[in-house]
Formats: C-alpha cells, structure tokens, sequence
C-alpha cells in the first residue's frame, strides 16, 4: 500500500501512491447515536494523534493519556482505570490513587513499555 497524506481536517485524508492513489484512507459513517470511522492504514504518531485529538474533541470526549504516544489504552471501569502501555518508550501520566496489582500509592504514574496498572 501507499503512504497517507492527511490534508488539514482529517476528513481530506487520501493515500498517496501505490494502487490506491488519491482514494479516501479515512470515511465516516454517520448514524443518529454518533459516527463511525474507518482507517484501513496506518498513520504516523503525529498524524494519528491530531485524529484522536480531533476526533474526540468533535465527541465531546475528554483524553485520559497521552494522545502524542498512540500506544497508551485507558479504559474506567467501576471505579477503576485500567491502564496498558502497549508502546516501546515509558510514559508518563498525572494519576492518584492506589495500584490494585501491588497495593502501592500511586502519585504520577510512569509506566513501562508493555506495562499495565489498575488505578482505584
């Protein structure tokens, strides 16, 4: 496949070269309950963060980590956040609370490539 191109708004995202030449690399679907996207490619880190961030922000929804990295999950769940870095660098993020895997306190959170924490 070809390299992406993401003009400004990603909305104008088209491959570049290869058979896929000048069609969308990113389409939404819109429904009543909200919007889906389809991005069959891979976009580097500074271009997939500006989606997220774009993305999220049109949703109304507030990033919990790093936008930047791509590789930070963070999903709540009953009080909780789970998080997974399922990247190469350490991250950092600004969290308090306690770590349900060891029992420590948590106060700024740096965690390892491939790292997980469950954050109560």
């Amino acid at each position: 496949m070809g390299r992406t191109r993401a003009h400004t708004g990603c909305r104008g995202a088209t491959f570049v070269g290869g058979a896929l030449d000048g069609l969308p690399a990113l389409t939404p679907h819109g429904t009543a309950a909200g919007a889906a996207w389809y991005l069959p490619t891979r976009l580097d880190d500074e271009p997939l963060a500006a989606l997220v961030e774009q993305l999220a922000a049109e949703a109304g929804v507030t990033l919990s980590g790093p936008a930047s990295s791509g590789w930070v999950e963070v999903v709540r769940r009953g009080g909780r956040e789970f998080i997974i870095n399922h990247g190469f660098e350490t991250v950092r993020l600004e969290r308090e609370g306690v770590d349900e895997l060891t029992g420590q306190p948590v106060r700024g959170l740096e965690l390892a490539p491939h790292g997980v924490v469950v954050v109560r």
